[in-house]
């Protein structure tokens, strides 16, 4: 979770996310390959342009009842698949009705198809065959179940869809089921909605414009990755609570516990650190008490307590949190515990990096060495953020050598679809993954955090905990349709994505509640 004092603006690059699946493929000849036909694979992002019709015409008293007629092209497009170019694109389609209304304005339930025509070439392996020259893509068809009018930057308006709480699939290129089938938001021109309502012959049509981002939500060109839970459990937490950036820790075979940004219960109690109790067996969740009752002494106002991680490390339970030191910038500070559910804050420990705040650490003890580390977010209100890594001594207490950067906002800003007005790159996570062919992912939060489908999580395979991350190989792992700004996800253990469990946090009606399901590698 970010600075509280960010200004969170919603964004409105226009933006689309389909998934994908095998492609149809014949048996290259040794001396002439074939010519590819079928579903192009990855990832293609293009600039896209068009214009949406409305019958009859928009006016402050109705209209818009008939079909809304959708047209436009794609141009500058750059693939993530180096075996497929994409030369242009056309899209067309309808809503069934008009998506907004003149009153407000405000959107509609109205649901959607749209259909992209592609035109390119593949030259290189896709699958386990070698393709050669002009290739013929199925069209890729978006069904969308509603769309919402957003607030943009400067004025203007964007239109997105799916909209909050409805759902896309796509069939074709590009495939992917609900609900994070494709997503969409397209820029309008500022107060075209308004005028054009105002007009006597009513608004006939509004101009879009912005990005379209094709490409797979679960999967990419490389076999990587951590997988989403396809049925996760939301935690049946107390009325009033609202608990950002989980973290969790087994504490027995069939039990763990969880820790989460400082909360309050209005009327009821604050906690610098709320914690609850999981039985994993049955889904039961145990009530919230403090974890941490005392912050370390170095810990001043304005009173921010963010993001804690927990590891069972050389005989106790260690906690690590981001703190404010007295500014508006944020340290990281530790805290010790024998049974982990009362903590003891070590005010001897403090990370931090002049400028700049420490955010969102996470824990993580290599299982093949037992070398410990931190990950965490480095970033400023005006510096979208990078991934450092910090080795720790075995048994946390103090720093091994000096940082290394992981990743940076610029070489992954492209992969979240709908990344907002104010994105930031944080809540790392990080877990062995034997069978990705790079060991290791790394996960993180992308977007802008503020309810409005913009905040996803992504997922970087590394070679190693201090580096070696391939950001050309980063893909969703939960897209901005997957929930309402998920993120801040979290891993239980540190040895592989399979058999493993994954806790993060999404919007319910303007709460940030908890979210726990199995995950596996790809």
């Amino acid at each position: 979770m970010g600075d509280p004092k960010r200004s969170l603006r919603t964004g409105f690059a226009a933006l689309l996310v389909i998934g994908s699946v095998a492609v149809l493929s014949s048996q290259a000849s040794a001396t002439n390959p074939p010519k590819f036909q079928g579903s192009a694979p990855g990832q293609v992002t293009c600039t896209f342009a068009g214009k949406m019709s409305f019958s009859p015409p928009l006016t402050n008293s109705g209209g818009g009842t008939n079909p809304s007629i959708v047209t436009g092209k794609e141009s500058d497009c750059s693939t993530s698949n180096g075996a497929v170019s994409i030369t242009k694109a056309t899209v067309s389609g309808s809503f069934a009705s008009s998506p907004i209304v003149c009153a407000g304005p405000a959107s509609t339930s109205a649901s959607a198809t749209l259909t992209t025509k592609w035109k390119g070439a593949v030259n290189g392996t896709i699958g386990e065959t070698s393709y050669a020259g002009t290739a013929k893509f199925t069209d890729s068809t978006a069904s969308f179940s509603g769309a919402d009018l957003t607030d943009g930057d400067n004025f203007q308006q964007g239109l997105a869809f799916p909209g909050n709480g409805t759902t896309s699939t796509v069939n074709g290129s590009f495939p992917a089921v609900a609900p994070n089938g494709a997503l969409s938001v397209v820029n309008i021109t500022s107060g075209a909605i308004s005028s054009g309502c105002s007009k006597g012959s009513g608004l006939k049509s509004i101009k879009l414009s912005g990005t379209i981002i094709d490409g797979s939500v679960t999967a990419n060109a490389v076999s990587c990755c951590v997988t989403a839970p396809s049925s996760p459990n939301i935690v049946p937490l107390e009325p009033g609570y609202n608990l950002p950036d989980p973290a969790m820790v087994s504490t027995s075979s069939t039990t763990a516990q969880v820790y989460t940004t400082e909360s309050f219960e209005t009327g009821i109690s604050f906690y610098n650190i709320p914690s609850y109790s999981v039985d994993l067996t049955n889904d039961t969740y145990g009530p919230i008490h403090d974890a941490l009752p005392a912050p370390p002494s170095w810990y001043g106002s304005p009173n921010y307590l963010f993001a804690p991680t927990v590891r069972f490390i050389d005989g106790q339970y260690v906690m690590l949190f981001a703190a404010s030191p007295g500014s508006n910038a944020l340290c990281i500070g530790e805290a010790t515990s024998s049974d982990g559910l009362v903590f003891q804050a070590v005010n001897s420990f403090e990370l931090c990096t002049p400028g700049y705040s420490n955010y969102d650490p996470q824990l993580y003890v290599d299982p093949n060495d037992g070398s410990v580390w931190v990950f965490y977010s480095l970033e400023t209100n005006s510096f979208p953020g990078q991934i450092e890594a910090q080795q720790l001594s075995a048994d946390a207490s103090s720093l091994v050598g000096s940082p290394s950067t992981l990743l940076s906002y610029s070489q992954v800003e492209s992969i979240n679809p709908n990344e907002g007005s104010a994105p930031f790159l944080e809540n790392p996570s990080f877990v062995a993954d034997p069978g990705n062919g790079y060991g290791f992912d790394l996960i993180d939060a992308l977007g802008t955090f503020n309810g409005n489908h913009t905040y996803a999580t992504i997922d970087v395979p590394c070679t190693s905990e201090s580096g070696g991350c391939q950001p050309s190989l980063a893909q969703l792992m939960m897209g901005p349709t997957y929930g309402d700004d998920s993120g801040s996800a979290s891993l239980l253990n540190d040895s592989s994505p399979n058999g493993n469990l994954v806790i993060w946090d999404q919007y319910i009606d303007g709460i940030r509640m908890d979210f726990l399901g199995p995950t596996s590698s790809q």
